[in-house]
């Protein structure tokens, strides 16, 4: 059946439409799912220069991120809460994606005052922390350093490079990348994926672990600060070199996106890795041959198996897999306590990643 991603977008915000009426999007959980779902929400838009009609963007901001954001000594979420929003509010706000999405003047100022916030934030702990990577935990000296936090930390770096003109978050970016950098902090794991914390600091968590959405995130951000600062070229193509391969092996099975295998991985939250993963891979690989193959598999997967058409009920915490028959979030349904509408926000938003990608990659 053919995709139709517009069917998808509709029901994506239909999904963010209920959670945020029922207060689900700002209460624990569901605000970083927020944050997450209006960057796939902006990409969309962007993509077939459509206006923000419903006024998600400035609801956004001052129905769920401005209601208590906290400070960048207390924040009052976890820190890699606000590399999400920061990435998203600066997707909007930016000078080509703004005049696209019809938004005012006071919308892209606080978007921009938001993506502030949250780098300061950010910021604040990797200064705290003598660089030794930005921790999750809110709480003063608490956290671990894992790979999502600093990910989109060197990320927002440099997106707020490339929208404010930065210098200082250029920099920081490249620094960030220094710490990761696999000579200093053991960052592949034995597949040569990115492991889910380079200096593993929780006894909880498998030290291999690997999370798809780390993937995608820290090829796209190497692959940017290698465009914006040539001084690290050789070190980024060395990294590059041995984690593009292992994505194509480990990442894609039988062409369709799949989780990696750590039970870990199968939860509300790191259910939306897979199309986390999508986004960014239809941007440093979407316009090659293998890759535009890859996300039309992945993207007919997503349109005929992810339940994402299917009405809440029971099974709700089934929804996420592309492949027809079996689901790999059954083995967490004991597991699975957070309310049914960020799950159902979650499955809804992944595929639309999946489909904004195959949209991306252009008509057959």
């Amino acid at each position: 059946m053919a995709i139709d991603a517009n069917a998808g977008f509709d029901a994506m915000v239909d999904a963010w439409i209920t959670a945020k009426t029922a207060g689900a999007l700002n209460d624990g959980q569901g605000f970083w799912h927020a944050g997450n779902t209006l960057d796939t929400y902006v990409t969309y838009l962007v993509q077939t220069t459509r206006k923000d009609d419903k006024d998600i963007v400035v609801q956004s901001y001052k129905d769920i991120f401005n209601i208590d954001p906290g400070t960048p000594q207390a924040p009052r979420w976890w820190r890699d809460d606000y590399g999400w929003w920061g990435l998203a509010f600066l997707a909007a706000a930016n000078s080509f994606a703004a005049p696209i999405l019809g938004l005012s003047p006071e919308t892209v100022g606080n978007c921009l005052s938001g993506a502030n916030l949250c780098w300061n934030i950010m910021n604040y702990d990797w200064i705290a922390n003598k660089g030794n990577g930005v921790r999750n935990d809110p709480r003063p000296n608490s956290g671990v350093a894992n790979t999502i936090t600093n990910v989109l930390f060197m990320m927002l770096g440099l997106r707020r490079y490339q929208t404010t003109g930065d210098v200082a978050a250029l920099k920081t970016a490249g620094d960030v990348f220094d710490w990761f950098y696999p000579n200093r902090n053991n960052l592949f794991n034995k597949d040569n994926l990115i492991r889910e914390t380079p200096v593993r600091a929780n006894p909880d968590y498998p030290q291999d672990r690997a999370w798809t959405g780390d993937q995608g995130w820290f090829w796209r951000a190497c692959t940017l600060l290698g465009n914006l600062d040539g001084t690290r070229k050789q070190r980024i193509q060395e990294v590059l070199g041995l984690l593009e391969p292992a994505i194509y092996a480990h990442v894609f099975n039988n062409g369709i996106v799949r989780e990696l295998p750590y039970r870990q991985n199968y939860d509300v939250d790191y259910a939306t890795g897979i199309g986390v993963f999508m986004r960014q891979f239809s941007i440093v690989a979407g316009h090659s041959p293998p890759g535009i193959g890859l996300i039309r598999q992945s993207a007919q997967g997503a349109w005929d198996n992810s339940q994402w058409r299917k009405a809440m009920d029971k099974d709700w915490y089934t929804g996420g897999c592309w492949y027809a028959g079996g689901n790999v979030y059954e083995p967490q349904r004991k597991m699975a306590t957070w309310p049914v509408l960020v799950w159902d926000l979650t499955v809804k938003t992944a595929a639309q990643d999946a489909f904004n990608a195959d949209a991306a990659a252009g008509p057959e």
